[in-house]
């Protein structure tokens, strides 16, 4: 038996979206790369006016999570499985921790000097988890095909608990470790478990493999077995899943990318509070308990996705949602209170968002190519994440106010939700032709 065939199999079919949530909690420490900006800002000496520079790194985070690494592994992950992907993301994630050592040496008045090692340094760890992501959601779409929207809710637990405790352990390690001594210790600890649950004990399914009670995709047209990306990019399904990813993913990392400037904005600009108490306590308090409610909400919609059968289905209750609650943070956010509740709220249904467009194309076009089809939409999520937390610092530098951007964020999940009713009413209506030509036969 080959290396890369060595692994759990058939009978613990079910470890691997649990393997792909211990990873994700471990590495996906980028979900709250805002927790430090205030740190950054603090040891070298910026303000509000060098916010777009410093958001740039979360820009590039995305690029290497979202581009780089869905188009490099995208016909990888199907090919060679796990171990090697994982193999990778260990690689990139120690060159990540160079540069971030690195950069987290400079002090006051010496950003232009030591700013492209943080730029270098997020590059790295969003493709170092960008091959997590691209690796962990299509093994288990292969391994647990009957119940592909809990599958891929269980691994996004991981993303999702990622920021809880980065931002309890960043604002407890910065004071006394400082920033290269916090990221020794929390990239550190992420390596040894994507060596341990990854590389060590994963491997892919043998080829031709569905587990029972698998029900053949919805846009294949009988193809049971699924089709490739080549005959994905044919149907309007792939197009409109690729538009509401982009759509609703920008309006949420316009927001997500910038929570902590956001909340201090509101309560400590307008509201009157200490920023050192926003920053060490409400800023802490609303990523930590957003991000709980995130992790539980994701296998929760990811089952709900499972239950319905259809994407387009579970995706409209959660864009009316996600639209209202950022409706919501706009009025509430100038409290510490209000802001940590509006959060919350935001948080429960986007962090359905990200179960839900992955899932998306295995059910639809079915997993035996499910690496390639997920990638390549994910790469939508990464032009999303570029253009998202850029587009709300530039807003907050040009007016003065992260308000606009919440707006403009609303108004793309509405387009995403325009599309989403037209798709729904379209696989209704296949649906019900394929019934008939079924009884005419």
């Amino acid at each position: 038996m080959s290396v890369l065939n060595k692994g759990l199999g058939e009978k613990l079919r079910w470890f691997y979206p649990i393997a792909g949530a211990l990873i994700g909690t471990a590495i996906v420490i980028t979900n709250a790369w805002s927790i430090f900006y205030p740190y950054i800002m603090e040891q070298y000496g910026l303000t509000a006016a060098n916010m777009a520079s410093i958001t740039l790194g979360a820009s590039l985070v995305g690029f290497g999570n979202f581009i780089v690494a869905p188009i490099t592994a995208a016909f990888l992950v199907d090919k060679v499985g796990p171990k090697i992907m994982y193999s990778f993301t260990t690689i990139l994630l120690i060159a990540a921790l160079f540069c971030l050592r690195m950069f987290s040496s400079g002090g006051v008045g010496e950003w232009e000097q030591f700013s492209m090692y943080w730029y270098l340094g997020s590059f790295l760890i969003g493709w170092g988890c960008g091959y997590y992501t691209t690796t962990a959601n299509p093994i288990a779409a292969k391994w647990c095909a009957d119940k592909t929207g809990l599958a891929i809710g269980i691994v996004n637990l991981g993303p999702a608990l990622g920021p809880v405790w980065c931002a309890v352990a960043a604002t407890a390690l910065i004071p006394i470790v400082g920033m290269e001594g916090a990221f020794t210790v929390m990239i550190g600890g992420g390596i040894a478990v994507v060596i341990i649950f990854g590389v060590l004990l994963q491997r892919k399914p043998e080829d031709g493999f569905v587990p029972q009670g698998y029900k053949p995709p919805i846009a294949t047209e009988g193809q049971s077995e699924g089709i490739n990306l080549k005959q994905a990019i044919r149907t309007v399904d792939f197009w409109c899943m690729a538009a509401c990813t982009f759509l609703c993913c920008f309006g949420g990392f316009c927001f997500a990318m910038n929570m902590s400037t956001i909340i201090i904005e509101g309560t400590v600009t307008i509201g009157g509070m200490e920023e050192a108490v926003v920053r060490t306590t409400v800023v802490a308090v609303a990523i930590s308990i957003a991000n709980i409610l995130n992790a539980i909400v994701r296998p929760i919609w990811g089952g709900l996705a499972t239950r319905l059968g259809s994407p387009w289905k579970v995706l409209k209750i959660l864009y009316i949602g996600f639209i209202i609650a950022l409706l919501v943070f706009s009025f509430l956010y100038t409290s510490a209170v209000g802001a940590i509740f509006a959060v919350c709220l935001v948080y429960v249904f986007f962090g359905g968002t990200s179960p839900l467009h992955q899932s998306a194309g295995p059910v639809l076009f079915g997993p035996k190519y499910a690496g390639q089809i997920m990638n390549t939409l994910v790469i939508m999520t990464g032009i999303a994440w570029i253009l998202g937390p850029y587009v709300g610092g530039f807003i907050k530098g040009s007016i003065g106010s992260y308000v606009p951007a919440l707006y403009l964020g609303a108004a793309f999940v509405f387009v995403a939700l325009i599309i989403v009713f037209y798709m729904d009413s379209v696989t209704k209506k296949r649906k019900a032709a394929a019934e008939a030509k079924k009884i005419e036969g």
